[in-house]
Formats: C-alpha cells, sequence, structure tokens
C-alpha cells in the first residue's frame, strides 16, 4: 500500500512483516487466549536472551537467562555452529513483497543454516517452518539460500537444544502471500 508522510513530503510503501503475514493467515489465532501480560513478560525474556546472544555477553541477565545463554554456547560449541550474520532484515520483492529479520545465519557442518533463537514454553514446529521458509526464500532471492532451517529453543524449564525444521515448499509460501494480499484489501 502506498503512503505518504506529511513531514517529510515523502512516499513509501508499507511493506508487510512475515510474523504479520503468519499472524493474518495461517496463524490466526495463535495467541488468542493469551493474556497481554504474559505476552508482554515472555517477549521481555526472550529479547533479552536474544540481545545477549548478539552481544555475546551475559551481563544484563538475570539468573535464569545467564543459564539460557549458557544453555546457547554449550549448543554452539556442541555442533560447532559458526555465525556468518546476525539479526538481519531481508526484503522479499516478488508478487507480494514481504520483510523481516532473520536472528541467525551460520554454518554447521558447512552447510548454511537459518537459525532462530526460541523462548517460547513449547516449541511450534510448525510456525517456525513457516517463518524460517519465509526468510529463506526471500535469502534465496538475495543470493544467499540456506540449506537448512533450525531453531535453538531455550525454554525456561527446560535443557535448551537445536532442532532441525523442514521448509515449507516456496509454491505454499506464495499461496499464503497471495491470501494475505487479498484479505489485506
Amino acid at each position: 500500500m502506498l503512503k505518504f508522510n506529511n513531514e517529510t513530503h515523502q512516499y513509501y510503501f508499507e511493506i508487510p512483516s512475515v510474523s504479520a503475514i503468519l499472524r493474518a493467515t495461517v496463524f490466526k489465532d495463535k495467541y488468542k487466549n493469551v493474556p497481554e501480560h504474559i505476552l508482554q513478560a515472555a517477549a521481555d525474556f526472550g529479547t533479552a536472551i536474544h540481545d545477549a546472544i548478539e552481544r555475546d555477553n551475559d551481563i544484563f541477565l538475570d539468573d535464569i537467562q545467564k543459564e539460557k545463554f549458557k544453555e546457547y554456547q554449550e549448543i554452539k560449541k556442541e555442533h560447532n555452529i559458526k555465525i556468518v550474520a546476525q539479526e538481519q532484515m531481508v526484503y522479499y520483492d516478488g508478487e507480494v513483497k514481504y520483510a523481516g529479520r532473520y536472528d541467525m545465519l551460520a554454518e554447521i557442518n558447512g552447510e548454511l543454516t537459518l537459525i532462530d533463537i526460541k523462548t517460547t514454553y513449547a516449541l511450534d514446529k510448525e510456525y517456525i517452518s513457516y517463518q524460517l521458509s519465509f526468510y529463506a526464500m526471500a535469502l534465496e532471492k538475495m543470493g544467499y539460500p540456506p540449506k537448512k532451517l533450525a531453531p535453538i529453543w531455550l525454554p525456561k524449564r527446560k535443557k535448551g537444544k537445536l532442532v532441525y525444521v523442514d521448509r515449507v515448499p516456496n509454491e505454499r509460501l506464495l499461496e499464503v502471500l497471495r491470501e494475505y494480499e487479498t484479505n489485506s484489501k
């Protein structure tokens, strides 16, 4: 959708994020019955861990977060994860445009792997598969196709682990994009 900013006198296109597309299509009711204060607390916990991983420093974390950061470091060492890039924006310039920010692109055993850090109570592999597949489709178009998709799951009450998820085919992703475009008009 074309928008205009009165202050700068500039036109721009509003581009939906991957999470906005997924919330409006495949996962409409994902957090429907979860109170806002619980969602915010979980977001704060996850954001702190994401920031520490990006900085590679746990100085601002509480004890539980420090434990999760340590688990991340153990997973990184165990799987010989070599970080290529972190917190980078991707943009898909196709029939329907979208953008997003992935957590990590890394080499694991010589294979380019797209990684998402998750601190959720339960690991929703289907959601993560869609999310990472959208990022992967954008990366392909940008010339950096990942071979594998994997969340690093760091839940509060369980031991963290690296888990591989399947790639959603591009044809299905394009269907979701068309559904989003149709419903957002």
